[in-house]
């Protein structure tokens, strides 16, 4: 180790170093800065309660308080945390990096940003690696902003990951407890989440429930796919159920085993409903005054069902079978 500062101490009888002004140490693969250090020779560790850089090949860490073990490269900070690697960029009030195994423990007011894929995450706890396997995850009151184009997607959930493949790319992100999605076009909930990049397409699971517009749709399980126009599919697995609110006591229904709803340029085109298929649609008539007054009611009832929408409404409706 090479130790280098404007002004010191050193103390013989404990091999321990104290150094001002300018302060460089280093231990041959690391460089720390800082304007004042203390320096232990039994136990390679130097603790800074001043501004400090540490440089590695890596990542580079920041921190105004904390020590680093120049022999095991095992850092930890407890105030202004903060790592830096290739993209991503951890912050916390406390934190703890084991350098051999590029990882990271992050405690409190976690922030970690994900530059490359436009990622940003929040919670109270989190971890990060840098190794050849890349991944992050955020828990407590998670809370993932993932840019997509000019809109965002907010999802909040107990605990969120994040994988990225060896090119530093979005792989998956997963959810778990207490789901929530944001979108301009779209909102969901659930318990648990699993999005896949390759296939832009979220896994909603457990009592899903997504609304789109007036829309509220539910089922066992929800598939999501969308593009950078917005929602491009939506499949209902089992019990698949859509409604919307007419009036207090009104609602249009939609109803079958599954159902598949096909979008263009991010609006509804048509819906195919799949097994025991079946329709109520309430028809309104509006005065000049923009007063509605119930006309009729059309129902369907079919094995199959295919329903097209203009103007997000139900605008023909055929069946396919008998009910």
């Amino acid at each position: 180790n090479i130790l280098i500062g404007d002004d010191g101490y050193y103390y013989s009888d404990s091999d321990f170093f104290e150094v001002f002004g300018n302060v460089v140490l280093d231990n041959g693969s690391d460089l720390l800065y800082t304007d004042s250090l203390q320096y232990s020779m039994v136990t390679n560790v130097a603790t800074f309660v001043s501004p400090t850089t540490i440089k590695g090949d890596s990542v580079t860490i920041y921190s105004s308080m904390g020590h680093y073990n120049t022999s095991t490269k095992y850092a930890v900070s407890y105030s202004s945390s903060k790592v830096c690697g290739s993209n991503v960029q951890v912050q916390s009030d406390t934190m703890y990096y084991d350098d051999n195994i590029q990882y990271i423990i992050a405690q409190g007011n976690v922030f970690i940003q994900d530059s490359l894929n436009d990622l940003f995450c929040y919670g109270r706890y989190g971890e990060s690696t840098y190794d050849s396997v890349r991944m992050f995850m955020v828990t407590d009151s998670a809370l993932a902003i993932y840019v997509e184009g000019v809109d965002s997607v907010f999802m909040h959930a107990d605990t969120i990951w994040a994988g990225l493949d060896t090119l530093n790319n979005i792989q998956f992100i997963s959810a778990s407890n207490k789901v929530k999605i944001f979108r301009s076009d779209i909102q969901a909930m659930c318990d648990s989440l699993y999005y896949v990049a390759s296939d832009s397409a979220a896994w909603l699971y457990n009592n899903p429930v997504i609304w789109y517009d007036s829309y509220q749709a539910v089922a066992d399980t929800i598939k999501l796919v969308h593009d950078t126009i917005g929602v491009r599919l939506s499949f209902l697995y089992s019990d698949a159920f859509v409604s919307e609110k007419v009036d207090s006591d009104r609602y249009n229904q939609i109803k079958g085993r599954s159902a598949v709803v096909y979008f263009m340029s991010g609006e509804p085109w048509y819906a195919d409903v799949l097994g025991s298929a079946q329709m109520v649609y309430f028809i309104l008539d509006e005065d000049e005054n923009g007063l509605q007054s119930l006309m009729g009611v059309n129902t369907g009832f079919g094995s199959n069902m295919r329903i097209y929408f203009q103007d997000r409404s139900p605008n023909r409706l055929v069946t396919y079978g008998n009910p």
